[in-house]
Formats: structure tokens, sequence, C-alpha cells
């Protein structure tokens, strides 16, 4: 072929898609643009030069290779003097940016050309124009088709049908109808494994054991995903908030879907049984590693153990508890009446002073529990009691109403909080602080510790015996 160097051609090819791509569009398109120049008689007299060739969005401007293209034509040195497409909207969709490149393409001097005849500013120079209303016909083209989507897509879902791709769990038929598949029995395992105590990393080693590796984040996703119950959220739908009942089968009911989405809640904290036996986990640091210490149970017995992984550090409360009172028991008081209620100020700001925040947290959870216990109500009628029986339904509002009262009641202890009566209480642990840590319940314990002590402590089990006491200035250890 004749091709002299100083007369190039600069041929743009794209596509939107990578089924696009596969089906041989962008070869399609080289081979029409290079008819059209050969019936024009340009062929051969020009150096063609590909850009793009790839898959890039044209609602903008941002794409790689259009980069490159605009930078070869504007640049100052630029030797193209004729820009070939396909179709004028294979440059751009978007009106404005579209505009602003045909017109700096005309200052140049660089001609353009589309293989479907559309536009030749070669022969005609109005065709510029008609680049622009046509680059205008394609952004109103996307518009158009943008509300068929969102509105056919919100069709369907009303109708009960999933738009988006299948979960994991789950396989879509032509028609759009969402199956289970060979994969929904890990779904059902997982809810259950969670339901029962098992912690996500712990999920995860059973999965990975089965031959399913997931990632924790993958996890998470699946444990929330309210396809899995029955229930559809998208954004197409205009009521955004709102769930619809899809058409496919539920592989858990919502009861359990509803459970596990209150213990996922990063502000609901899941009750520990053992707190009230195990009041130092928030005081005790590890003496092996530094780190804070948790508490389990293990048959009927209560322990301590460091929070880090990598440390086995772990002892028996009843020890912990025994070595305390040995400490609390040789305390006495060390300060004036003005001084006790000077310390007993700071302590009660620095411990209770968030009593506001913690109440409009309650508040906010309040109404979280009570919108769920309205949605499981409308699902369970909704689904029907085939899938759901009525003393399920019964027992599950039993719950919800349970809760409700619990934290009602927790927002009324936090109203009446107030200094003078966290100094009441306070005097009153201090005369009999052994008394006060054995009988109380966790926040007479809790308030008793933060009198007692300004810092951390650590247990050393080996002496049964407490390291790094710092003690608050209303005491001294007896002499």
């Amino acid at each position: 072929m004749k091709q002299k160097a100083n007369k190039k051609i600069a041929r743009f090819t794209r596509v939107s898609s990578v089924g696009q791509q596969l089906n041989g569009s962008l070869k399609t398109q080289r081979i029409n643009c290079d008819k059209r120049l050969e019936e024009l008689g340009l062929l051969d007299d020009y150096e063609i030069v590909d850009f793009g060739g790839v898959v890039e969005s044209s609602k903008n401007r941002g794409g790689i290779k259009f980069k490159e293209l605009e930078k070869a034509l504007l640049s100052p040195k630029s030797d193209y003097e004729i820009l070939i497409v396909s179709q004028i909207d294979r440059l751009s969709r978007n009106t404005l940016d579209g505009s602003d490149l045909v017109t700096s393409i005309r200052k140049k001097g660089i001609h353009i050309i589309s293989a479907d005849r559309q536009v030749n500013t070669l022969f005609n120079d109005d065709d510029y124009n008609k680049a622009m209303d046509l680059i205008r016909s394609a952004e109103e083209d996307n518009k158009a088709k943008a509300y068929r989507t969102v509105n056919g897509n919100e069709h369907r879902l009303m109708q009960g049908y999933w738009v988006a791709n299948a979960p994991f769990g789950y396989s879509k038929l032509k028609d759009g109808t969402m199956v289970q598949n060979e994969n929904a029995h890990y779904i059902t395992k997982l809810f259950d494994m969670y339901l029962d105590g098992y912690s996500q990393k712990q999920i995860l080693k059973h999965f990975k054991e089965k031959g399913l590796k997931v990632g924790k984040s993958t996890l998470s996703d699946w444990l929330r995903q309210p396809l899995y119950c029955g229930r559809m959220f998208h954004d197409s739908y205009k009521k955004k908030q709102e769930y619809l009942i899809g058409r496919h089968e539920p592989i858990i009911s919502p009861f359990i879907f509803d459970l596990v989405q209150e213990s996922l809640k990063p502000y609901q904290k899941r009750e520990c049984k053992g707190d009230e036996r195990t009041p130092l986990k928030k005081l005790l640091k590890c003496n092996c590693c530094g780190s804070n210490m948790t508490s389990y149970e293990s048959k009927d017995l209560w322990y301590y153990k460091c929070n880090s992984e990598d440390c086995n550090n772990h002892f028996s409360a009843e020890m912990a508890h025994r070595a305390l009172s040995g400490i609390v028991g040789s305390l006495e008081m060390d300060m004036t009446e003005e001084q006790i209620d000077e310390v007993l100020q700071s302590v009660y700001e620095e411990y209770f002073s968030s009593d506001l925040q913690i109440r409009r947290n309650r508040e906010a959870e309040l109404l979280v529990i009570q919108k769920q216990k309205k949605t499981y109500i409308n699902s369970c009628l909704e689904l029907g009691f085939d899938f759901v029986s009525r003393d399920e339904l019964k027992a599950r509002v039993k719950e919800y109403d349970e809760k409700i009262e619990s934290i009602q009641k927790t927002i009324s202890s936090l109203n009446s909080t107030s200094f003078e009566g966290y100094k009441e209480e306070a005097l009153g642990n201090i005369t009999s602080l052994n008394q006060a840590l054995e009988l109380g319940d966790l926040n007479q314990k809790q308030n008793t510790l933060s009198v007692l002590f300004e810092d951390k402590i650590k247990f050393n089990k080996s002496t049964q015996s407490y390291e790094d006491i710092s003690l608050t200035p209303l005491f001294k250890m007896a002499s």
C-alpha cells in the first residue's frame, strides 16, 4: 500500500461493552472505515494511524484511549488531516464534550468523516454542525434508554423479579426467575452457624475445609443480603427504603434474617451473661503483652483471657476477684470531704458525661427495632402463614416487645442520672467496697471500680497478685 508519512488519518474505534468486543464490533468498524476511505479515494494517499480499539464509555471524555486521540489531534505539531469513525457517536454521546471536541478539531483544520456517510466535512463544511447535532441526538437517546431501563426495572421489581445479577446460592433462568442452585446450602449453613455463636473467622475456616474459599467481606455481604429471605431492595425502585417481595424461593426465613441483622448492627452489643460475673473485663490489661482482656465461660466457670490472638494468657475470674478483695480490704480514705467531692465530680464527668449521647443512641436503636417489628409483621403477612407459623410470629413479636421495653427502661435510667445520685451511690459503695463488688449489679460494680482505680491494672496469675496499681486520690493502701 502506498503511504505518505506527512499525510495522516486518525482512525478511532470504540465499543461500550465487552460483549460488543467479543462479537467483533471493533474489527467491523475498522473495515467500514477503510471501505469509506477507499470510496473517497483516500486509502492509498494517507498513513492510517489507529486509536482506541478498546472498551470505553462515550458519555464523557475520560477514557484513556480517547485522551490519546485528543492529544494527538490537537497537538501544535499535529500532522493529522482527517479523523474517521464508523459513526459520530463513537466520539462522544455527551453534548457539551462532543461540541467542544468538534469545535477544536474544526479550528485545527482537521476534517471529520463517518463511515455511515452521515458526516464528511471534506465536501460540506456544515457537516461540523451536523456532527454536533448527531452527538446531541445520541445524548438524548442515552437519556431515553436510561429512563426506559429504570422504569422497566421498577416494573419488573414490582412483579417480583430481581433485575441484577443473581447472588451466590441462586441462578437466573431465561425469564428472569431466580432458582436455588447447588450453593444454597452454604447460605443456610452460614446463617445457622452465625446464630449458634460461631465467629465469621470460624465460619470461613469451616467453608474452606468444605472447599469454598471466600473472603470475610464477602461473608459479611451474604449475611446482609435480604434476597436470601425473599426481600428485594434496588435503586430502580422509587421507594428505595421499602422492600418488595420476590418471586424466588427464600433460602432462609425473614425471622432468621432479622435475628442476624440485629446482631450485625454496629451500635447493638450482644448481651453477655457473664458481664456481672466478670466486671474487671474493661479494667484488666494483660501482664504478658499489654493487650486488653476479655472473658469466657467454660463448664459453668468464668475466666479472663487476653484479647490478642498471639497471646494465650488466661486465668480464673474467681482467682482475680479474690486477689482484688485483698486489695480493697486494705484501702483507707485519704481525703477531706471537699476533696472527695472534687474527685467524685472528676470521675463522674469522665465516666458519665456521655449519658446524653448514650441516650440518643438508645433512642435511635429504639426507632430501628420498632421499625423492624413493623417490617417483620408485614413481611409475614405478605408471605403467608404457610411459610411462617402464627406461633413463630407471636414469639418473634414478643421478643421485639421485650427489647423495646428494655431499651425504654435504659433510657429512663439515663434520664435520671445526676451527679448527686452518683455521689450518694459512690459514697455508699465506698463504705462497703467488697459488698458492692460482690453483690452489686454490673453498673454498681463498674461504678465502684471507677472510684478505686485511675488506670487499667494487670494481674499475675503466677503470684496471684496485681501489678501496676494506680489508685484514685480518694484512697491509699493502709500502712
